[in-house]
Order: structure tokens, then C-alpha cells, then sequence
């Protein structure tokens, strides 16, 4: 499906309302006043700077507003705006994909946290 220059821009502004001030995924504030500060020209380069952080993203951008394809396989283009911290965790999933990535990260976390724990008690 290709959509005009207008269409596309069209659906942007039916975006922004509907997710408000926050991030659908996490509802933190999003940071509108960074709109206009992202060179994609520089894209890569700042994104190995990013990475090569200790931290990760630079916090002044993790909370940038970001066009999110909702699913990047759907023939429809639905979008949806959300942090680059979010966009970039997402990828090509689908929302319902993404979650279902996250609870299985916290699942195995707090399972892994239990073995852990027990281990450590056995010791004792």
C-alpha cells in the first residue's frame, strides 16, 4: 500500500491526539518539546553513540515522540506514537507481540529470581 505525502500526514495528526501526553506502553510523559531535535541524517551515528553508553539511550531522547507502526506487516497503515525507548524495543512486532515479549522478560525474571532465592537458601 503506498499513501500520498498528505494521506500520511493526515493519519499523523489522527495519531497525536489519540495517544495523548504519554506513551501508550510504559505512560510516561512523553517529551514533545523534542520534536524537531532528531537529525535523521545523523541517525546512526547517534544511535551508536546512544548505545555505547552505559545507560543505553541518552535520557534527554528516550522519551521523544516517534511514529510507531502499530503492525509493520498490515496491509492498512495504523500508526501510533510512542517513545523511541518504545519504538526501538518494538521493532517489527505487532503490539500484542511486543506485551507478550515483556511479560515473558518479567515471567523469566521473577522465576529466575525464585531459583536464586531458593538456592541461596539451601546453602544456608
Amino acid at each position: 500500500m503506498r499513501l500520498s505525502t498528505h494521506d500520511y500526514a493526515l493519519k499523523i495528526q489522527k495519531a497525536v491526539p489519540a495517544t495523548g501526553l504519554n506513551d501508550p506502553y510504559t505512560g510516561q510523559l512523553l517529551r514533545w518539546d523534542l520534536i524537531g531535535t532528531w537529525d535523521s541524517k545523523k541517525k546512526i551515528d547517534r544511535l551508536r553513540a546512544m548505545a555505547a553508553k552505559p545507560r543505553g539511550f541518552n535520557n534527554d531522547l528516550y522519551l521523544l515522540p516517534t511514529i510507531d507502526h502499530k503492525s509493520p506487516a498490515a496491509q492498512e497503515l495504523d500508526i501510533e506514537i510512542c517513545s523511541l525507548r518504545i519504538n526501538c524495543c518494538k521493532g517489527s512486532l505487532n503490539p500484542d507481540e511486543f506485551v507478550a515479549l515483556c511479560k515473558q522478560v518479567v515471567d523469566f525474571k521473577a522465576k529466575s529470581r525464585q531459583i536464586s532465592k531458593s538456592k541461596k537458601q539451601r546453602r544456608r
